[in-house]
């Protein structure tokens, strides 16, 4: 498989800042691995944020029994932007969305 077509998206060059988001990306990896596809895509949606160099923004959320827990996701970087509009863009022939990004659990 070719994939310079997605090189564009990868602006960073240092190495070290290339292989800090490679290991955070993986870190999430392993979170896609829990039941339920809304684990599983959120974890390939903050591999992705990973990759692309999203800030990482921590929050209270709450599980599903009410308890509160601290969150640590990623913000939408310019890149990333970039990534979801292009994989969102409408079908030039009808205008309608082919494919819709999913977030996973929010």
């Amino acid at each position: 498989m070719n994939y310079n077509y997605y090189m564009h998206y990868i602006k960073e060059t240092n190495p070290e800042v290339l292989q800090e988001r490679m290991a955070k990306a993986l870190s999430y990896a392993r979170g896609g691995q829990c039941d339920g596809a809304h684990h599983k895509a959120w974890s390939i949606d903050q591999i992705v944020r990973a990759l692309l160099g999203c800030e990482e923004v921590t929050h209270e959320a709450r599980m599903y029994n009410g308890q509160g827990y601290i969150r640590t996701e990623q913000a939408a970087s310019r890149d990333y932007v970039e990534f979801i509009d292009e994989f969102e863009e409408p079908d030039p022939e009808t205008g309608e969305k082919v494919y819709e990004w999913e977030l996973g659990v929010e």
